[in-house]
């Protein structure tokens, strides 16, 4: 039974029973507060003592070792998934308690508790853990990023000027160089040189088995024409973030939004611009935020009004779709939409086209402003994708804000794309370049967060987190609850 080393950072040898020497799998997770030390039984590979025999001689051991304090760790066993049929080799995670009058007590972790510890499934996290690519891949990875600029725009040539779209209308035929100039209008040279490059990404591939050269759309090319989260990350890309992001690292060294010039030089912030940016700039900025997070609400609403809030305050309510959301599915609940003054003109005539105008009310409001406070009276507060657009600091002080203006019976409800939440990598990787967005365009300290690190800002301003529900919508939002914790 050979454990994979996705469940362990390092092979730690200790002094099992009579010295016999001995190993087990180790992790070490420092999370606000707490220090998790992970000890993986590793069955065949242990020559000596099991983990759980060992007990407190080898957590004993890890912390002389490591320089812990044991009094202030938290002590699990984990039986890993050895793909045996038999159900006592399934993966499990134990908190043990050591006792100096007792044997140990021994609780199994919950799969939420688990995917809490973890962030992401720990398969997609053992990525950034190991480093097995060979040479001459990562090579090649290199040289995509040395060229990603300009193959980003050859794509973006591809779809306006039609040629994957012809290509693909094409199906298995393809077209040859000669045809997709004639069907698009554009010279042979200029399908060439982007099909070229295309063929190169991948986003294209070449029809096999004739005599003239013949263009079909290859997988990726597919999913640059249909996939809509694609689409959305593609245009919003192109259109909000392409020409900032030349001034990034400009951006990293102030902590300043410096890419947010090209929309103008009057701004501090992208929320202030929102309503003055171009049409199609706006456009794009819309749709990758609601594509986001409308995906997650038809899950969220259920567990919103599952004790059901006669008053709601959304604060960042953007456009009024939470708001119009909740109205459509509760006849009782009023909501209060928190936000800055451009933003709440905007939900206010939305709220009423959606006939929503009585019970949907506007609270303009810098919720960044030392002299801005919350209206109290709020048996729930939502946040949307909201907290992502402040550092932590800020994301403390504004629910320190929100803790002055709730009871211990209100209910925070945060709705976040957490990178490490992730069920997929290309996910956690869509996350993880968006936070650039946020450093060059948006206002130049925040980020997509990860679990630990935005719990900890919350629970810093004097809440508690109450409940988490992971995996929300298909881009897996967590939705964290929380109550005043005094």
């Amino acid at each position: 039974m050979n454990v994979s080393d996705k469940y362990y950072d390092e092979i730690f040898h200790f002094k099992g029973q009579w010295d016999v020497p001995s190993a087990c799998g180790l992790k070490i997770i420092d999370k606000p507060g707490k220090t998790f030390v992970i000890v993986t039984e590793l069955y065949q590979d242990n020559p000596g003592t099991s983990v759980t025999y060992a007990a407190q001689s080898l957590a004993d051991q890890i912390c002389k070792a490591k320089g812990l304090d044991s009094s202030k760790i938290v002590y699990l066993e984990c039986n890993p998934d050895t793909n045996s049929k038999l159900s006592f080799y399934d993966e499990a995670y134990f908190e043990v308690t050591f006792s100096a009058n007792a044997a140990p007590a021994y609780r199994q972790l919950g799969a939420e508790e688990v995917r809490a510890l973890f962030g992401a499934a720990s398969k997609a996290m053992h990525t950034y853990t190991v480093d097995k690519i060979r040479a001459v891949d990562a090579k090649f990875e290199a040289l995509k990023i040395a060229f990603a600029p300009l193959t980003f725009q050859a794509v973006r040539a591809l779809l306006e000027l039609g040629i994957l779209q012809k290509i693909s209308d094409a199906g298995d035929a393809g077209l040859t160089r000669e045809e997709a100039a004639e069907q698009t209008g554009v010279s042979p040279y200029g399908v060439g040189v982007l099909a070229e490059i295309a063929l190169g990404m991948n986003v294209l591939k070449l029809r096999p088995g004739v005599g003239k050269e013949r263009f079909v759309l290859g997988k990726i090319g597919w999913f640059l024409l249909e996939d809509d989260m694609t689409r959305v990350n593609f245009n919003f890309v192109n259109d909000i973030c392409y020409q900032g992001a030349y001034d990034l690292c400009e951006s990293v060294r102030s902590e300043k939004p410096r890419g947010l010039s090209v929309f103008g030089e009057n701004w501090n912030t992208i929320y202030e611009a929102l309503a003055t940016l171009p049409e199609q700039a706006k456009k794009s900025w819309f749709e990758f935020d609601h594509f986001y997070s409308d995906i997650a609400f038809p899950e969220a609403l259920p567990i919103v009004f599952a004790s059901p809030p006669r008053r709601l305050f959304d604060i960042g309510g953007n456009t009024a779709k939470w708001a119009i959301r909740c109205c459509a599915h509760d006849p009782q609940v009023r909501v209060t939409i928190i936000d800055l003054p451009g933003q709440t003109a905007a939900a206010e005539k939305n709220a009423a086209d959606a006939g929503f105008g009585d019970r949907i009310e506007l609270y303009p409001c810098n919720v960044l402003d030392p002299a801005a406070r919350f209206p109290t009276g709020a048996d729930a507060i939502w946040m949307s994708q909201f907290l992502d657009c402040f550092s932590l600091d800020q994301v403390t002080a504004i629910l320190a804000k929100i803790h002055e203006a709730v009871t211990p019976a209100t209910t925070i409800y945060v709705l976040e794309p957490l990178w490490d939440m992730q069920r997929f990598e290309a996910s956690a990787y869509s996350l993880q370049a968006t936070s650039l967005y946020f450093t060059c365009m948006a206002n130049g300290n925040s980020k997509m967060y990860r679990f630990a690190e935005l719990t900890g800002a919350i629970e810093k301003a004097g809440f508690e987190l109450s409940c988490a529900h992971h995996g929300l919508g298909s881009n897996s939002y967590s939705l964290l609850c929380f109550r005043s914790g005094a």
